[in-house]
């Protein structure tokens, strides 16, 4: 630290005020007064609580949460302000400080969170020249704001990355992904043989791309085992037999926008596991989310071993000579004619529902398995290619948010800007905060607050419920801001 820094407590600089309760009963809506909670601002008034640029402190709830108000602005009861600056300091060099300070490390309650300020006052931070405190607020604009920039064109990416991989699927789902692959392969067998049910054409729906069928699901189930399974009903699957280790029980978790999730939240044993052996899944099996997200799919990887799916789930064994698992998960979240169709199926008074009634009266488009495996190569190619931008993103997100910490830890160890040697040094600004303090008029002392101790508190062998620290010298009256023409 420089020579003309000093440490100082944060009490020797500031004093930190208690908002005051304002329901919203009592607000003013139309008013022009920001009114502000301990994470921001939570309506308007018309009179104000401070004098002039403010900062706000979140003391209850958002602990440690810092906002900053460059006008006069109402803090409520869950927070401390400060809204006096002696010695001119700049209120924006000590928005950033005290953010960087994470006040909320200071909670020290057990269940409701919450700061003391006298916990707060008795922290040792450093205080550097006034003019250096305006250098750096000046630097930190400047590189915050270019910082922010790079945030906000960061946050666009996920966004961006979504519609790109909805408008791969839309596009191999309806054949435009794979036109030019069509040109360049006429000879292709259709997608089903002719002696199973099948209509190409039907009345009210798009017309197909060459080759294309719509179908049901039936006539591409497996031929060698059940092709729908509904996972078992709680009679089968008593909650007393739920362990958090043994076989696998796949539910809703397990299925992840087209992946699927290894971590399984129920298990069972064994010998619990045979006796459900005939809602065990496979390598290749699509796993269907029938409550809850309905309609969530995904292949079952190889390699998982043993597991039993929940009721929550459908299984599907399809004939991977007519259909890909992969393809078919596809038209799940590609298919505009497939989503619909879930949408409009599965609508239930209390909630969306599907069953194998349902799922088996679905109308599927379905190109033959050469363009299908074509498809499937072209999505995974184009999603490998999103997935290695989502990684460069996470890694520069991260970066970006460790950025802005390092920057201000830089900034509070006086290796940001450039010391001047002709700047007044901290410990005469120290001296003439402490002279405007005391020539400060006497406050009047607040009224202590009161809190109803609850009840459950009064029970025996339980510890009565504090009430709020007092106010100490807050002299904080509202004050009315008056607009020319306005009475």
């Amino acid at each position: 630290m420089d020579s003309k820094w000093i440490s100082v407590n944060i009490n020797e600089l500031f004093d930190f005020k208690y908002g005051k309760a304002l329901t919203k009963e009592n607000r003013n809506e139309l008013g022009l007064v920001d009114v502000y909670g301990s994470n921001g601002v939570v309506g308007k008034h018309d009179t104000a609580l401070t004098a002039g640029p403010t900062i706000i402190i979140g003391r209850k709830g958002s602990v440690g949460e810092i906002n900053f108000s460059h006008k006069p602005c109402y803090p409520i009861d869950t927070t401390y302000f400060i809204d006096e600056f002696w010695g001119d300091v700049p209120p924006k060099y000590w928005v950033f400080y005290l953010k960087s300070l994470e006040i909320g490390n200071h909670d020290k309650s057990s269940a409701v969170p919450g700061i003391s300020r006298q916990d707060i006052y008795k922290v040792n931070i450093p205080l550097p020249p006034l003019n250096e405190q305006r250098r750096i607020v000046a630097k930190l604009e400047k590189l915050l704001a270019k910082v922010d920039a790079c945030k906000q064109r960061l946050e666009k990416i996920p966004t961006i990355l979504a519609r790109f991989r909805q408008s791969v699927l839309a596009a191999a789902c309806s054949g435009r992904l794979t036109a030019d692959w069509r040109e360049q392969n006429p000879d292709v067998e259709a997608a089903l043989k002719s002696e199973l049910f099948v209509f190409p054409g039907s009345e009210g729906l798009a017309e197909l791309p060459e080759l294309w069928y719509y179908t049901y699901i039936t006539p591409l189930l497996s031929r060698t085992r059940p092709g729908l399974k509904t996972g078992p009903f709680g009679t089968m699957l008593k909650k007393h037999e739920h362990q958090t280790e043994g076989v696998p029980v796949l539910g809703i978790e397990n299925i992840s926008a087209l992946k699927f999730n290894s971590r399984s939240k129920i298990h069972i044993t064994s010998e619990k596991a045979k006796e459900l052996s005939a809602y065990s899944c496979e390598h290749g099996d699509v796993l269907i989310s029938r409550s809850g997200t309905v309609g969530e799919v995904c292949v079952v990887p190889e390699g998982l071993g043993k597991t039993i799916i929940s009721t929550n789930l459908i299984r599907v064994a399809l004939d991977v000579d007519k259909v890909i698992p992969f393809f078919f998960c596809m038209l799940f979240n590609g298919s505009q004619l497939v989503l619909d169709q879930v949408s409009d199926l599965c609508k239930g008074s209390t909630r969306d529902f599907l069953n194998q009634k349902i799922l088996s009266s679905i109308i599927f488009p379905l190109p033959p398995l050469a363009e299908q495996q074509e498809i499937v190569r072209r999505v995974e190619a184009l999603f490998q290619k999103a997935d290695r931008i989502q990684q460069r993103y996470e890694k520069a997100k991260a970066h970006i948010d460790q950025l802005t910490h390092s920057i201000l830890a830089k900034a509070f160890r006086g290796e940001l800007v450039p010391q001047d040697p002709n700047d007044e040094p901290a410990s005469v600004l120290l001296d003439r905060i402490r002279e405007e303090r005391a020539n400060q008029p006497q406050a009047k002392t607040a009224k202590k607050p009161t809190e109803k101790t609850p009840k459950a508190t009064e029970k025996r062998g339980r510890k009565k419920a504090q009430p709020p620290e007092p106010p100490e010298s807050d002299n904080s009256e509202p004050i009315q801001l008056k607009l020319p023409g306005i009475e």
